[in-house]
């Protein structure tokens, strides 16, 4: 099951445009299941994983709407044959696919974004060379009223 999600959202991340359910579900069986177009199996195979596609998009989007979120999948269409993605699609995305930000990386980020959050400009933020001694690696200037 998780395989199929993992599809869907490798598909629709590429897209920017409203997909056939069916159309993704035929990819799957060709790219991942290795059955041809031409194959006695693949209308079969066709009905059985696009209907698995739609109870997995539907158990997603009740997953987020429980957490408050707004659905990932937007369904559309007549019959419920129709997808697209939703502003919190990339959540769902971001939360299989991890970015790959070095560390180092992302500490210099996260200690610049306290600093500013501290009150400190960006011109008195300084990030010193990555020593790899699990010691500060950041630091900064801030007016003492800011702080009082």
């Amino acid at each position: 099951m998780e395989d199929i999600l993992l599809f869907i959202l490798n598909k629709l991340h590429r897209l920017d445009k409203t997909c056939r359910i069916q159309d993704i579900a035929g990819s799957f069986i060709i790219e991942k299941l290795l059955i041809n177009y031409d194959s006695i199996d693949y209308s079969s195979k066709l009905n059985l994983i696009e209907n698995k596609m739609l109870s997995i998009i539907k158990r997603e989007n009740a997953k987020f709407v429980n957490d408050g979120f707004e659905e990932p999948f937007i369904i559309k269409g007549s019959s419920n044959n129709l997808i697209s993605k939703s502003e919190s699609f990339n959540i769902l995305y971001n939360s299989f696919f991890k970015n790959n930000e070095n560390c180092n990386e992302f500490s210099n980020r996260i200690g610049r974004d306290i600093l500013r959050l501290m009150g400190c400009k960006e011109e008195n933020i300084f990030i010193t060379p990555n020593s790899y001694d699990e010691g500060i690696d950041y630091w900064g200037f801030i007016k003492l009223e800011n702080i009082v």
